[in-house]
């Protein structure tokens, strides 16, 4: 019950929630400890859930302690080919990817990368996912950037497939990074083209959530640079307003 407390305050974006998951979070994992129950598959995925946490709120290398931990259970209880044990690998690799430890960023991801395409066609969004993750970290390296490229449009291409083309957070997911190695590179029209796609993705689906904020922000970057003061003060102005609208402000879980 802790646990599932924890995962619902974790995932409710209001004031004093991120308090409360962490005390449940460490009541739950206190009591599988005290009860010797580590060995029970719902440990494992309680230490992960407890890493989701701390990489929500930033705390990076506290998350990778835990997701380590949860690794090595995981580990005695399941399958070197389970696709919890891939889940593991892939925040790790993400972990290590904030922390800007990309060797091991690497090695993780495609490790996880690995067990997926093992387990199910080339055609899932866990490998998608990976590809994704995989372009984030090249694209971080510097010299690595047409790698990055690469490892997008596979993403981009099995998302495409999945979703028929029709609309969906992950292809928006897709162009926003596209767009941001595009800028990086200097390859500005390229860069609005995915942009302009990304939020047009928003629009259809009538997502007003905070990547959309973020895609703006990037946007705006780019309208800067493009010369279009208008275009770029409006977007950035349309993204504070989104993330106003979804203040935590709002509802109070202090007490």
């Amino acid at each position: 019950f802790y646990i599932d407390y924890a995962g619902f305050y974790r995932d409710f974006a209001v004031r004093g929630a991120a308090r409360k998951a962490e005390e449940y979070f460490s009541k739950g994992i206190s009591l599988f400890e005290s009860a010797k129950l580590t060995k029970e598959p719902e440990y494992a995925a309680a230490l992960c859930q407890f890493g989701l946490y701390y990489r929500d709120q930033g705390y990076f290398s506290a998350a990778l302690e835990v997701e380590q931990k949860a690794l090595k259970y995981q580990k005695r209880l399941l399958d070197e080919h389970s696709p919890d044990i891939a889940d593991t690998y892939g925040t790790i690799g993400l972990l290590e990817y904030d922390l800007d430890m990309m060797d091991k960023a690497e090695e993780d991801t495609l490790t996880a990368l690995n067990i997926y395409r093992e387990l199910y066609s080339e055609q899932h969004e866990s490998v998608a996912t990976s590809y994704n993750n995989l372009g984030l970290i090249y694209a971080s390296i510097p010299g690595r950037e047409q790698e990055a490229a690469d490892m997008y449009f596979r993403s981009l291409n099995i998302r495409l497939n999945l979703y028929n083309r029709q609309p969906h957070l992950k292809l928006a997911e897709s162009y926003n990074n596209l767009a941001l190695l595009y800028k990086r590179s200097g390859y500005n029209k390229q860069a609005r083209e995915c942009y302009d796609q990304a939020m047009a993705i928003y629009d259809e689906l009538g997502a007003v959530i905070e990547d959309l904020a973020n895609v703006l922000d990037n946007s705006a970057n780019l309208a800067m640079d493009e010369g279009d003061d208008k275009r770029a003060y409006n977007e950035a102005m349309l993204g504070l307003s989104i993330r106003n609208s979804i203040s935590p402000d709002s509802y109070n879980c202090s007490f």
